[in-house]
């Protein structure tokens, strides 16, 4: 007679669960909804937290190469540039350790290429319409006119829209290089903001034969060989004055 009792009860419970699974999503029928209710028989787990990707080293991967301070250098190092914060992470016997930026004239890096060493400067010494910028600069032309670059971390936000449950969640850290003309005194000009009309005003104190060959040149300012030309016409034009 137990035996049965039990029996029923099992068989009851049964009925009840088969019940309760059907009732999905906006299904108005009595009982649990196993999805959508916050008193459903089942709940749903909260999406993944988003994460952050990307860094904001100028190399993600240690390069070897030679720091320069004003009282000595430190040379054949590994070591990594953090961009954000200023500073340098230098790996001494198996340790790393941490040096400001501020204290660093310059440094160079093997890029593992053809080109052998890569070739940065404090920007503390240079000026951007008249302010002082922070970080560094790789220089790719040296001359009477240098080219540098720069460069820049930018936070791009989710795109994810929960709505659909499309996109990626998680932000991204872009890298961009900026390029920059340096006279002498350390004056910049952003590569990009010189077109063909402004020109003559930029150049003001360049030679007009040598406005003239920038002019003629048609040299577009966003092209890196263009800007590379563009030295060429303006350091060739310097010494030969």
């Amino acid at each position: 007679m137990k035996k049965h009792v039990i029996s029923a009860t099992l068989l009851a419970l049964m009925l009840s669960f088969q019940a309760h699974a059907q009732t999905v999503g906006n299904n108005p029928s009595a009982g649990m909804d196993i999805q959508t209710n916050s008193g459903g028989f089942v709940t749903q787990l909260p999406p993944a937290p988003a994460e952050i990707k990307g860094s904001y080293y100028l190399t993600d991967d240690w390069k070897r190469g030679t720091i320069y301070l004003k009282e000595m250098s430190l040379k054949d190092y590994y070591f990594k540039y953090d961009i954000q914060h200023n500073q340098f992470e230098i790996k001494i016997e198996n340790q790393v350790k941490v040096l400001s930026g501020q204290r660093v004239d310059k440094f160079q890096q093997d890029d593992n290429s053809n080109a052998g060493l890569t070739t940065y400067v404090n920007s503390r010494n240079y000026t951007l319409d008249g302010t002082p910028i922070q970080g560094f600069l790789q220089v790719i032309v040296d001359g009477d006119w240098d080219l540098v670059s720069k460069t820049e971390v930018k936070l791009v936000k989710s795109g994810y829209v929960a709505a659909l449950d499309a996109g990626s969640p998680d932000a991204q850290l872009s890298k961009s290089d900026k390029y920059y003309l340096a006279d002498k005194q350390g004056h910049l000009i952003l590569a990009q903001s010189i077109k063909k009309k402004s020109i003559p005003e930029i150049f003001q104190q360049e030679p007009k034969d040598a406005q003239d060959r920038l002019i003629a040149a048609n040299l577009n300012s966003k092209r890196l060989p263009d800007l590379i030309n563009m030295l060429s016409i303006l350091n060739g034009e310097t010494q030969n004055q």
